[in-house]
């Protein structure tokens, strides 16, 4: 059952047997999550890439992920293990008396955004970039909600004219929109910083059902 969790508020004090987003059982490699991935590295046909393997991204749990932004390499044949290093910012309630201009900052309810139901960052900064791309290109990334419900799906056909104007979303120069200047920090954040440690996986030994 999905229960409403921010950075900010944290978690509602009446939470039921099982929510999401979960909660940590605790810390360690006994309670974290382990996978086995077979890359197939023989099927790969007009990647996206110039690598085989996988990619993985650590995100808010209240954000869009951006794998292709920000998306971290995991190469295959190797066992690679994560370390999570969560990086929280707290802002005290005082700097609320304080104009928005001047600290820098947004509280989760003093901007609302069209797409989003909670303000972060990132998420004011997808918003922003989806806005232009609609206006120039006339349609909208297959991985944001709508706006309004009856926008076109940008296609192929207009891929050039996306992705030229996304990157230029990005990017600070007076004559364009810049959406960083736009999306205000949030005032308190939630992130996760990820340490990698990998070596050659044992490749005999390994027994499988047919």
């Amino acid at each position: 059952m999905p229960v409403h969790w921010s950075s900010e508020a944290g978690y509602p004090n009446d939470l039921p047997e099982k929510f999401i987003p979960m909660k940590s059982v605790g810390t360690g490699e006994s309670v974290g999550l382990g996978l086995i991935l077979d890359a197939e590295s023989e099927e790969y046909y007009c990647s996206s890439s110039d690598s085989i393997g996988f990619k993985i991204l650590l995100h808010h749990p209240l954000e869009v992920p951006n794998m292709h932004e920000i998306g971290l390499l995991l190469s295959p044949g190797l066992e690679t293990k994560i370390r999570i290093q969560p990086e929280k910012v707290e802002s005290e309630t005082y700097l609320r008396f304080i104009s928005k201009n001047a600290r820098k900052c947004l509280f989760e309810n003093e901007e609302r955004l069209e797409m989003y139901t909670e303000y972060t960052q990132r998420n004011c900064g997808i918003e922003c970039s989806a806005a232009v791309i609609l206006e120039n290109c006339g349609c909208l990334p297959h991985y944001v909600p709508k706006f309004f419900g009856n926008e076109t799906t940008c296609s192929m056909s207009v891929y050039n004219c996306v992705e030229s104007t996304r990157l230029e979303t990005m990017l600070i120069d007076n004559t364009r929109r810049d959406c960083s200047d736009v999306c205000m920090p949030s005032c308190n954040d939630l992130s996760y910083m990820p340490t990698f440690f990998s070596a050659p996986l044992i490749h005999s030994g390994f027994q499988t059902d047919k």
